[in-house]
């Protein structure tokens, strides 16, 4: 009988509020691609609630455990997925000074653990970086805003 696989634990920010995790003690490999989720998504615009709700499932089956995923059949144009691409290349190809100034600790609109330290005193083994909220409100006013 092979011994048991040996694991750590780590305890990690998520939407649900911090969970905890056992993660292999195995040296770090690259994913293969069929290990990637790829969703389809086109039932995000069906009349069907039920339909709607399994595009959902899976997208959160995929961040929750997988942590990423592609979709495919969103609806956004080629041009525009190519412009989007370009720009990221052009953002991340400029020095790090550059970068810097994008800074999201600076951002008026981001509710960080940075500003007041609520995250870091609730959680202090999360580290600060690694947990942001964007406040929608803030960045859409959408108190102001018909329909909401």
């Amino acid at each position: 009988m092979a011994p048991p696989t040996k694991t750590t634990e780590l305890r990690l920010a998520s939407a649900d509020g911090p969970v905890n995790r056992k993660v292999l003690d195995t040296p770090v490999r690259d994913a293969s691609p069929s290990e990637i989720p790829i969703i389809d998504v086109s039932a995000i615009f069906s009349e069907s609630l039920d339909e709607r709700r399994a595009v959902a499932q899976q997208v959160r089956a995929a961040a929750t455990n997988t942590g990423f995923f592609y979709i495919r059949n969103h609806g956004v144009p080629e041009p525009i997925q190519e412009d989007c691409h370009a720009a990221g290349l052009d953002f991340f190809r400029q020095d790090m000074e550059t970068k810097m100034r994008a800074d999201w600790s600076k951002s008026a609109v981001l509710d960080t653990c940075v500003a007041d330290g609520t995250a870091e005193k609730k959680y202090p083994e999360i580290r600060c970086g690694d947990w942001f909220q964007k406040r929608l409100n803030d960045m859409l006013n959408l108190d102001e805003a018909e329909g909401f």
